[in-house]
């Protein structure tokens, strides 16, 4: 219903009013909108789906093709890890056909290995198989039931080190001596420190010859040089070292040999010297 406004006169206001026929040209417009996007969709939809259904058809033919067999593997990245191993398992895919491989399931089969921390599997047509492999990088070395293991930089043990090993790495000891799961906490926590202080004094860390673990609150550092022990704080280990390298001669001069050195404390250096030092 249109309402029309009066003016004071009674007489309507015409500004009001609205034609039933512009409404039905409204409604025509619409409509015609409506179906020309409809079928602009449908052209669409038709599209997809013939493009759909030749791609399936393309896998069909590709899947059932036996031009596209595996007939060669390319394999990059591996160098300290098992090559050979890899390999072995690479070759059992050689003959299948490319197409039917799930990519990830061979990705999956070769991070299984110790020495790899992630790969990439990618087909390359007609029949090579492309890896490429990241390994874990070694970190330090580990004590761990009497037996010296590879340790990677996230704490991980990778594998005993063999008789041609040749890692010239900081050994982490102490292990033994805790719980198994304080045991891996604190590897990560000797791990993350080495990291730490690589970046901070990558000169002074190639020094490091061990770091004890055994007690929960420190990190006993034992350098190549000789010199006083160090305690750091297994979370912050670069704390007050840089301030302490920097001092070290005068300290020695002020108090001569030192048993250790604590600089978990917040600004403080704390010195035992050795039985009769500085007398």
């Amino acid at each position: 219903m249109i309402r029309r406004k009066q003016d004071p006169d009674g007489a309507p206001d015409l500004r009001y009013l609205r034609s039933r026929g512009n409404r039905r040209v409204r409604k025509a417009r619409m409509a015609r909108a409506t179906a020309r996007w409809l079928g602009v969709a449908a052209v669409q939809l038709g599209v997809l789906a013939a493009l759909s259904l030749g791609l399936l058809h393309a896998v069909r033919v590709l899947s059932a093709s036996s031009e596209f067999r595996v007939d060669a593997i390319s394999l990059v990245g591996v160098r300290a890890g098992d090559a050979a191993a890899i390999r072995r398992d690479l070759e059992a895919l050689r003959g299948r056909n490319i197409a039917g491989l799930e990519l990830d399931d061979v990705a999956a089969g070769i991070e299984r290995h110790p020495w790899v921390e992630s790969a990439a599997v990618r087909r390359v047509l007609p029949g090579t198989l492309a890896v490429v492999v990241r390994e874990r990088r070694p970190a330090a070395l580990a004590v761990v039931g009497g037996v010296v293991r590879i340790v990677d930089t996230t704490g991980r043990c990778i594998a005993p080190l063999g008789p041609g090993d040749r890692y010239d790495l900081p050994v982490v000891t102490g292990l033994d001596a805790l719980p198994p799961e304080a045991a891996e906490g604190a590897l990560r926590r000797a791990t993350s420190a080495l990291l730490r202080l690589h970046a901070l004094r990558p000169d002074w860390t190639a020094t490091i010859s061990e770091i004890d673990v055994s007690q929960p609150d420190r990190l006993a550092v034992v350098t190549i040089g000789g010199g006083p022990v160090l305690w750091l704080d297994p979370e912050r280990a670069e704390r007050n070292l840089q301030p302490f390298l920097a001092l070290s001669g005068e300290i020695e001069q002020r108090v001569g040999a030192a048993r250790y050195v604590d600089l978990r404390w917040r600004d403080r250096i704390s010195v035992l010297p050795e039985p009769g030092a500085g007398s």
